[in-house]
């Protein structure tokens, strides 16, 4: 009879014992669902202030808006400097008073242009390697090979371009009239590169997309293995053009 109920209170211990563990797990899991919630939430008001031209402490926190400013102190050109209220640590002025552009930024690709009875190839000049835009399209900065790789590999939190922030309204520059599509601009800030024509040439864009450049209209394949259909679409385009290749499927050229 001993040996029983010692049993059943063992039984009774271990179930008591997976029963607390169940609910520290459980307990465990709602702190960590809080926390990303909390995380969300603080992410949602940051966009929201950013999308205001503000910057947002939740995103940038004081300790590391203060260590930005101690890396661009260090870079400033002679004779330039922090506004006195900063200087003195006002870190909350840069939180009031600082403007905050989003930009994106775009890999520039240059394909040449057949002309001459596809003798040479004209391409514009001169184009920096990458181009980032604001989202209003109305700032862009030029960035060099060099600035877009310290930029992504730089520990650094702030990236050391080496170009000035331009406005649209003022020298937009060749590749920014391009990328607006300004045509009376891009004649007076483009000039043309004319070299042999080396043959067709074709670039992935990203996203799908490919740009190429040939002598004549083009036939563009579609073909689409896991389309019920089974038939290949057959699309159009211009010598010069670029065209998306739907998910699954590949494309080739009909020369």
């Amino acid at each position: 009879m001993d040996n029983k109920m010692d049993g059943v209170v063992k039984e009774i211990e271990r179930q008591w014992i997976a029963t607390t563990k169940v609910g520290d797990a459980f307990r465990q899991i709602g702190s960590a669902v809080g926390w990303i919630e909390e995380v969300l939430d603080n992410f949602a008001v940051g966009l929201a202030v950013m999308a205001m031209e503000r910057l947002p402490a939740t995103l940038f926190p004081p300790l590391q808006v203060q260590a930005a400013l101690k890396e661009i102190k260090s870079v400033l050109p002679s004779g330039w400097s922090l506004s006195p209220s900063i200087q003195k640590g006002d870190v909350w002025k840069v939180y009031t008073e600082a403007k905050v552009v989003m930009a994106a930024v775009y890999n520039v690709i240059s394909l040449p242009r057949p002309i001459d009875n596809a003798t040479h190839g004209a391409q514009f000049y001169p184009l920096p390697p990458f181009l980032a835009v604001a989202t209003d399209r109305q700032a862009f900065v030029e960035l060099s090979a060099d600035d877009a790789f310290r930029c992504l590999m730089s520990p650094a939190l702030i990236c050391p371009i080496s170009s000035a922030i331009n406005r649209k309204h003022r020298e937009p520059g060749c590749a920014m009239s391009l990328f607006v599509k300004d045509e009376a601009r891009s004649r007076t800030q483009c000039m043309t590169h004319v070299s042999p024509w080396l043959g067709q040439q074709t670039v992935y864009l990203g996203h799908r997309r490919w740009g190429y450049s040939t002598t004549e209209d083009t036939t563009i394949t579609i073909t689409c293995p896991q389309s019920r259909e089974k038939v290949n679409t057959l699309i159009r385009r211009k010598p010069f053009d670029v065209f998306e290749v739907p998910m699954s499927c590949t494309a080739h050229l009909d020369n």
